[in-house]
């Protein structure tokens, strides 16, 4: 690893693979001394890699017990998805004459790209994601797109 970025970034993508795999499950405490035993590093990276995470609202942190943090609950993200069905459903129906050929080309190449990625989850990840932030640019509405 090249610095303590580097090693922050690896960790904190370690830690979400895991609650992606559901390795980790809604609400299991991580513990910040079983992190650095299983990642064989200091505590200041596995510290970095759980604040970004509670951050990024993947974890919550416990009030008064730093060293430990709790996966966050698949209602949450359940929750995000639906908001994220109907905002894009809504905009969609309000705006689908703004969408011409050039712009339906676009998101199938970005759809393909994202089917092809299915050994590498991050890969998928970011495809799906421009996916849905490009097809929502698309319809113009800017605070609809700074919400996503």
């Amino acid at each position: 690893m090249k610095g303590k970025d580097s090693l922050k970034d690896a960790i904190y993508n370690a830690i979400l693979e895991s609650i992606i795999s559901q390795e980790y499950r809604p609400n299991q405490v991580l513990n910040e001394k079983t992190l650095v035993e299983k990642y064989g590093c200091s505590k200041s990276p596995v510290r970095e890699a759980l604040v970004s995470l509670c951050n990024d609202n993947v974890l919550r942190n416990i009030p008064r017990r730093i060293a430990s943090a709790v996966v966050a609950c698949q209602k949450k993200f359940q929750q995000g998805l639906k908001f994220r069905l109907v905002l894009e459903g809504g905009l969609l129906s309000a705006n689908c004459e703004k969408f011409g050929a050039a712009q339906l080309d676009c998101l199938e190449q970005i759809d393909q790209a994202c089917r092809s990625a299915t050994d590498d989850i991050w890969s998928h990840w970011a495809f799906n994601t421009e996916f849905h932030l490009r097809m929502t640019a698309f319809c113009g509405n800017n605070y609809a797109l700074d919400q996503l």
